[in-house]
């Protein structure tokens, strides 16, 4: 409920909307404050767990519906102070199933007429408060006391008090056996309630329930559950709930252990590392009547994490989807970095086969999409995909039905878990002589797609005391690994050494190798585990553009890769997969492929020729993917390998000329209102981003910058996370009459110079008062190049191995991607779809 804004506005969008009929049909007898008082004290409610912010919510209630010569409107009816999370369904504890052929009725059974009796009570004492006018000082003063009378109602006590024990139960008070009978024989007798009263499980939980501040909904607005003789409405519950919960990922300590396991046992949203809204939310649709109307503003996560799940399934199974504004390119809430959604639910079986999907404009007008239903919901595990379109739904299912899961040939489970940060630094090590060690891989020795660095470290594999320490076989087989933490895409290598992988990894092992292993969840052998068994094929798949593009639209929630994703990844299905090979024609396909990467053919002439091969038999296909994966891995390890830091290859040494001393520097052209000769006293904060170096000859440089500072506009600027934008490259020095050594120095140290800054080599990145960018530039300090030369000159020859071995990966990855298209036969329209997408 928070402050109110939500029912306010509710109140007003509902008194518009009868005054808009008034005046159509020019009724005379309405008056808007006064409809908007009855309004609030007949159709708002609000629930907030901290009492204080009920009274500011009343107060705007009280300024929303304020009238000339008329008090303050009576609100405590619907506007209250509870945990709304927590609490008991009446008709749960006393059910509603009370049997009616006049034999002997039980005593659970006689409790819940007298449950049914007391609501017809108090629904008949709540029909004469809202029968009040609400219009003078004695009006209100009726409506609180007869509030009160309400609220003191014994027999309604005891309903409380009786949910109350319900509820406790649940947070752990040990209720004995017989309880609830025993309470259902004495409450009508308030000589037996008060016997009850003084039993130590009953005073505990009156007392939790006071310290958790119990909510019971069907009690607390019982006109909203029960009708007139006290019985559950066919359809109970409000006509429409909205609002904006709480946003609380259950982190550590963030929540009190019982409360959670409270949520975890009531709610089946309170799923994994869950998050607060997503409980909020179910609590939410639950209390949403049949046919009624459900709207929370909420993260985006949820439609896609693990564990946002259990709340698509429920969306599902129990909602007709009506719309979803998306707001992810907003920042809703000022200085909360959340991408949020409002999705508009209706509770009712869903019929239509469409989604509306809205956004907003730039003048924040409403554009409205009508996509599939299919489209939206993704397969597996519901995910919703509201960037997927119509095109990428056909493409999706066209790959889908032209592939075996990963899953059918792979076991995938997360990396080995210490358990705490103690436990970590007792057993992972740089160095050990213990025999239990092994060497361990992390998610940053996975540097990209084919790219893995020799372990920095090594595991005490010590199963019993590590958390989770998974098993031998899942580290010490042949395998692919996954980053967790990747970006928007998938990095996958191959790992025949047998590392050990720490929980930021996900290891993936043919099931072959581990189905004798005794562990819950390891599938028995398929058929595609014996199959496709060289670990090089599904490798060069998975890291290939289409995957990218098919894991981005159908599977990444934007946080990290998982191994129920990973599951879900299409390997092409190689029809004649068991078939036998021609030796001699495979071997001239498979030069062709790497004779025209070495010799640097162009790429159409290499993939029609590979096409034409794999057009007669998929398998060749295969077999040149999987030779490729491990050309890609061999490539990316020699790049690796290498040593491309320009301070390890120049060594010591003494500084030598600055910029603004060597050669003939000048300003580039036109370069007087450039936004580098600015100080702070134009632009604050004002920094260097980056710097590069343009060779023009041997003896001529122009080095650019990117500056970066806090527009002050930001809404008009691309920003980052700390407020800065970055310009584009600008010319910020041109340097002439220099020798081809020191035109060959500015060039590779002046951006290692930029990017270390805080003063190194006399470099400082932030402008002052009285110096601009370009003054910080040209008092950048190089080396002394009689000190330097030889090791520059390695450098020089290490950075070109370097990009000749970027030069053949690029072309290897290429040639990946057109056999990968090639196999799942995508037409030139399909590959410019997941191209542009990946692009982007």
């Amino acid at each position: 409920m928070g402050s109110g804004h939500f029912l306010t506005k509710a109140t007003g969008y509902l008194t518009e909307q009868v005054m808009e009929v008034v005046r159509e049909q020019e009724i005379q007898s309405y008056d808007e404050q006064d409809l908007r008082r009855q309004i609030a004290k007949e159709c708002i409610y609000g629930v907030d767990v901290n009492g204080m912010a009920v009274e500011l919510a009343k107060l705007s209630m009280w300024l929303e519906t304020l009238a000339a010569d008329k008090p303050l409107a009576f609100l405590d009816h619907h506007l209250k102070a509870g945990n709304s999370l927590v609490g008991s369904e009446i008709t749960e504890v006393l059910s509603d199933d009370v049997d009616d052929d006049g034999g002997q009725l039980t005593l659970m059974q006689a409790a819940a007429r007298v449950r049914q009796r007391t609501l017809e009570h108090v629904m008949d004492l709540m029909e004469d408060l809202l029968a009040i006018d609400n219009d003078g000082l004695e009006d209100i003063k009726s409506m609180e006391e007869l509030y009160e009378e309400i609220r003191d109602d014994p027999l309604y006590g005891r309903l409380f008090e009786l949910a109350n024990v319900h509820t406790a139960e649940r947070f752990g008070v040990n209720i004995p056996d017989g309880s609830y009978e025993k309470m259902a024989g004495a409450i009508e007798d308030p000589d037996e309630w008060n016997e009850i009263r003084k039993r130590n499980w009953f005073a505990t939980a009156q007392t939790v329930a006071t310290k958790e501040d119990f909510f019971h909904w069907e009690l607390e607005f019982p006109e909203v559950f029960f009708g007139d003789e006290g019985g559950k409405q066919p359809d109970a519950g409000f006509d429409a709930v909205i609002g904006n919960p709480p946003y609380v990922r259950i982190y550590g300590d963030t929540l009190p252990e019982d409360y959670v396991e409270y949520l975890r046992g009531v709610y089946e949203t309170a799923h994994m590392k869950f998050d607060l809204y997503v409980v909020f939310s179910q609590l939410g649709i639950e209390l949403t009547r049949e046919g009624g109307t459900f709207s929370y503003i909420i993260p985006d996560k949820f439609t896609s994490t693990p564990y946002g799940e259990p709340l698509r399934n429920l969306i599902l199974e129990e909602t007709e989807m009506l719309s979803i504004l998306d707001l992810r390119d907003r920042d809703v809430f000022k200085g909360v970095s959340v991408s949020n959604l409002i999705p508009v639910l209706q509770r009712s079986e869903a019929t239509s086969e469409a989604i509306e999907i809205r956004s907003l404009d730039t003048a924040n007008t409403v554009e409205a999409a009508e996509l599939s239903h299919d489209a939206i919901v993704g397969n597996g595990d519901n995910s919703f995909r509201l960037g997927r379109s119509v095109a990428d739904f056909r493409l999706t299912e066209r790959v889908r039905d032209q592939s075996i899961r990963f899953d059918d040939i792979f076991y995938t489970n997360w990396g080995l878990r210490t358990g705490t940060k103690e436990k970590t630094e007792q057993f992972v090590v740089e160095e050990s002589s213990d025999p239990r060690a092994e060497p361990m891989i992390r998610g940053k020795d996975i540097m990209g797609r084919y790219q893995l660095r020799d372990p920095q470290e090594y595991i005490i594999y010590e199963k019993s005391e590590l958390y989770n320490s998974m098993f031998e076989e899942l580290f010490e087989s042949d395998k692919l690994v996954f980053r967790k933490i990747s970006g928007s895409g998938l990095m996958a290598v191959s790992d025949e050494e047998g590392y050990y992988c720490f929980s930021t990894l996900i290891p993936c092992v043919n099931i072959q190798d581990v189905a004798h292993v005794d562990r819950a969840g390891i599938p028995e052998i398929t058929d595609e585990s014996k199959a496709y068994d060289d670990m090089y094929y599904p490798l060069s798949v998975v890291n290939s553009t289409l995957m990218e593009w098919f894991y981005g639209v159908n599977l990444s929630d934007d946080l990290s890769v998982v191994p129920g994703h990973i599951n879900e990844l299409p390997i092409p299905t190689i029809e004649d997969i068991d078939s036998e090979v021609d030796d001699e024609t495979y071997d001239s396909l498979h030069q062709t492929g790497l004779a025209g990467i070495r010799a640097e053919m162009q790429m159409n002439e290499v993939v029609e020729s590979v096409r034409e091969r794999i057009e007669a038999s998929d398998r060749f296909g295969h077999d040149l993917l999987a030779d490729l994966g491990r050309e890609m891995m061999k490539l990316n390890t020699k790049h690796t390998n290498l040593n491309l830091s320009l301070p390890d290859h120049l060594g010591n040494y003494e500084d030598g000329a600055t910029l603004a001393d060597i050669g003939f520097t000048q300003p580039p052209k036109n370069a007087a209102d450039s936004i580098l000769q600015e100080t702070t006293e134009q632009k604050p904060n004002l920094r260097v981003g980056r710097a590069a170096v343009a060779r023009e000859s041997d003896s001529t440089v122009e080095i650019q910058l990117t500056a970066r500072y806090k527009p002050d506009n930001e809404t008009a600027y691309v920003t980052d996370q700390w407020g800065y934008t970055e310009t584009d490259a600008l010319p910020a020095l041109r340097i002439t009459d220099l020798t081809a050594a020191e035109a060959d120095l500015i060039e590779a140290f002046v951006p290692v110079a930029v990017d270390e800054a805080g003063g190194f080599a006399g470099f400082r990145e932030t402008a002052t008062k009285t110096n601009s960018l370009i003054d910080r530039l040209r008092k950048l300090t190089l080396p002394k190049i009689a000190d330097v030369e030889a090791g520059l000159a390695d450098y020089m020859a290490t950075v070109e191995r370097a990009e000749e071995l970027e030069a053949k990966i690029e072309r290897t990855d290429a040639l990946i991607d057109e056999i990968v298209y090639e196999l799942y036969e995508l037409s030139e329209e399909e590959i410019k779809i997941v191209e542009e997408t990946v692009g982007e």
